[in-house]
């Protein structure tokens, strides 16, 4: 039996066509990624963090090749893949799903890019149909690419696709959304796994893998239930400070009420006869304040009066002084030279300046008056002499002198 499973198997190489790729049997492949980008019109419908996976039947006799370019060392290979499907979920929970749909499948490969430092690449692409829930966007191509930085990935042209697998330093990928108008927008994250399901060992280090991802998890989440505990203890504390002022508030509310009511009632009990008496008042107020006005008006009517009298009164004086000058033989002007004159201001009532006055000094003319001869039958007889009556006498008072 092993020798005839052997026996078709090398006869299955012998007439394999040029350009196959090996991996002949059919095997279901699977890849799974977190979404690190997503654009932002897909939100909230499909945001970063998010778990991509998905698998497809491959097999390899039924890829052919397309032609080759840049000296064989690139080319692409097409067909050999079906029933792909893929699904973007968060903590288990569904919520995008495309199927593959019939359309140009298969991969790019690219041996020793001299542009890259002689790296190989391989870039899978896969038609994939799927709508987004009411968004109006759909899926239209899930795109997967293979690094190798060291070349050693690609080992030969045609480039030979491994029951277990291709060894990559890097696997990313790429689904293109499109709308109803055609606009694509892209959803790009980074692979853990991507290769055939029975190539994948789970070892103990796979399972110590997802225990350090889950404990680095557990530690996130910790932490992230310590902030919002701390968070909360803020918002609580700023809370019990707003309730208090607001007690306050509705204490000095509450007292205002009370006084305003109590102000109320003293105003409702007030006695007329007092609100009488007080208009009363203030209308004799206001009776003395237009008299005050009027008597300062008249107060200052009556010093301007006697400013124009006393300017009558010195008037009068100079003419006076002129004609006892001119019967004395002296001119005026030389009596003004000999006057001294000194100004003097002029107030009224209440104490406002409404002019000033001129004082001349003058020497005193005594008028000797003429004596008639005494009669000879004049009898000149003394006036008696009196003396002044005695001061009273102080009455002394009785009892001690501290007590007078």
């Amino acid at each position: 039996m092993f020798r005839s499973v052997a026996k078709w198997t090398v006869l299955a190489l012998l007439f394999m066509p040029v350009g196959s790729v090996l991996c002949g049997q059919e095997s279901l492949w699977v890849f799974e990624g977190l979404i690190t980008k997503a654009d932002p019109k897909l939100a909230p419908d499909l945001q970063s963090g998010w778990v991509l996976s998905g698998s497809f039947l491959f097999t390899g006799l039924e890829m052919e090749e397309e032609i080759p370019v840049d000296g064989n060392r690139s080319g692409r290979f097409s067909g050999g893949i079906k029933e792909g499907e893929l699904t973007v979920d968060l903590y288990h929970q569904l919520h995008f799903e495309a199927l593959q749909v019939p359309g140009l499948a298969g991969f790019d490969y690219k041996d020793n890019d001299p542009d890259e430092n002689g790296r190989d690449l391989y870039g899978w692409f896969i038609p994939m149909k799927g709508v987004l829930k009411k968004s109006g966007w759909s899926s239209r191509w899930l795109q997967i690419w293979l690094s190798d930085s060291k070349g050693e990935m690609i080992r030969s042209i045609p480039p030979a696709i491994s029951p277990y697998g291709l060894k990559a330093d890097v696997v990313w990928f790429r689904l293109t959304m499109e709308n109803e108008a055609g606009e694509p927008v892209y959803v790009d994250g980074s692979l853990d796994y991507f290769g055939p399901l029975s190539g994948r060992d789970e070892t103990e280090e796979d399972w110590r893998g997802v225990a350090a991802g889950l404990s680095a998890q557990l530690i996130d989440r910790d932490r992230t239930i310590l902030d919002i505990r701390e968070e909360l203890a803020r918002a609580r504390s700023r809370v019990d400070s707003l309730r208090q002022m607001v007690d306050i508030l509705v204490e000095e509310r509450r007292t205002l009420q009370e006084e305003n009511r109590l102000l109320t009632e003293q105003a409702d009990q007030a006695d007329p006869e007092v609100d009488l008496l007080v208009s009363g008042m203030e209308a004799d107020k206001a009776l003395l304040e237009e008299e005050m006005s009027l008597l300062s008006d008249r107060n200052v009517a009556l010093a301007e009066s006697l400013a124009e009298s006393e300017q009558l009164r010195r008037k009068l004086l100079r003419e006076m002084e002129s004609i006892e000058i001119a019967a004395a033989g002296t001119t005026l002007e030389e009596a003004d030279e000999a006057e001294e004159a000194v100004i003097v201001p002029v107030t009224s009532l209440s104490g406002e300046e409404v002019g000033v006055m001129k004082v001349v000094e003058k020497p005193m003319t005594i008028e000797r008056p003429v004596q008639e001869p005494a009669s000879e039958t004049m009898e000149f007889r003394p006036l008696p002499v009196r003396n002044p009556p005695p001061p009273p006498r102080k009455k002394r008072l009785s009892g001690p002198r501290k007590y007078r």
